[in-house]
Order: structure tokens, then sequence, then C-alpha cells
């Protein structure tokens, strides 16, 4: 039933995915530049961790080169729905025992990237998650790393984090690819 609960929300968040792509450069220019916030009625497609345009050591070269529209509209295609998501979190209570299981490289995907798989599950109760992750080097480059993930992100809580929220730890995460990450 686990599965099939997050099969349901994962097409919801696709789905939200799609249109986000295709409303964020006609939503970016509402925004509010003080705060980085999206008009109200976008809330789902904000990212109120990091609003726009984004950390600078993720979107300072496009706000140097392009401007803040251009840093804005690519930090929400890359962290799209990021407020949706955060609505189906799992969250573990670390003053109880919570099982952990994995299988792999616990650290792959995790920066500094590295080629390799992970597998792990949590467990507390009635709250269950789990996570997929692989990179992988691209042929004929030296330092770039492809990446695939899926499940909700548990990393931190796996290399020992105990993140207060608001945090991306626990979010379901939907296939997600990211293609060129460097070394």
């Amino acid at each position: 039933m686990k599965i099939l609960a997050w099969c349901i929300k994962a097409c919801i968040l696709l789905a939200a995915e799609a249109v986000a792509l295709l409303l964020t450069p006609l939503v970016v220019p509402f925004a509010n530049r003080e705060t980085g916030q999206l008009p109200k009625l976008f809330w789902w497609m904000d990212n109120p961790n990091a609003p726009i345009p984004g950390p600078k050591s993720i979107t300072g070269a496009i706000l140097a080169k392009r401007g803040w529209y251009a840093a804005s509209v690519y930090w929400l295609w890359r962290n799209s729905v990021y407020a949706l998501a955060g609505k189906f979190r799992v969250w573990f209570d670390f003053s109880q025992p919570v099982v952990f299981w994995s299988n792999g490289d616990k650290d792959v995907g995790v920066d500094p990237y590295h080629a390799g798989w992970f597998f792990g599950t949590m467990r507390q109760g009635n709250i269950w998650a789990w996570e997929f992750r692989a990179a992988w080097l691209w042929p004929m480059t030296k330092n770039k790393i492809g990446m695939f993930r899926v499940g909700y992100k548990l990393s931190k809580w796996f290399n020992g984090g105990r993140p207060e929220l608001p945090s991306a730890t626990g979010m379901l995460q939907v296939p997600s690819i990211r293609p060129f990450l460097s070394l």
C-alpha cells in the first residue's frame, strides 16, 4: 500500500513539474524581487528554503552573465515544485529507534560526487521510506558525472545528519536525472 501511495504522489508531482516547467518563465517576472517569493497562487512552485534567484554557489555564474530573470528560471527549473514536494514528506522522530537498512555506497549522489549506487530504507512504526541513487562517470569526460535518484531524500539521515525543518530531507523524490555534475 505504501508503494501505491508513493506512486500516486509521484504522479501528482510529475504532472505538477510538467506544468511548472511551462509556467516558470511566465511567473518569474511577477515574483517579489526583495523576498524572492512567487505570487501566492504559485506557492507550490516556490522554494521557501532558498528563494529565487537561488544560492550564489549554484546560480551565481548565470546571475553574473544573464541576470536575475535567467538565474531565477534556472533555479526554479532545477528545484521545480519544491514546496509541493514538501507536502509529501516523511519525518522521523530520532528520540525513538529508527531502523536503517542499506546496500551500496551511502555517499553516492552526495557532493563530492563519485560513481556507484545506493539503496536504503528507513522504518519507524508505520513510517517507512526508501531511496535509490546511482551515479556514473560520463564516457569521454574526465570530470562530469550523471546521477539518478528516486524515492525519498534520505541521504542526510543516512550520513548521520539530523536537519531541522525547513529542509529537503524527507521529501518525496520523483525519478530525477542530473546529467552533468562536476567531480
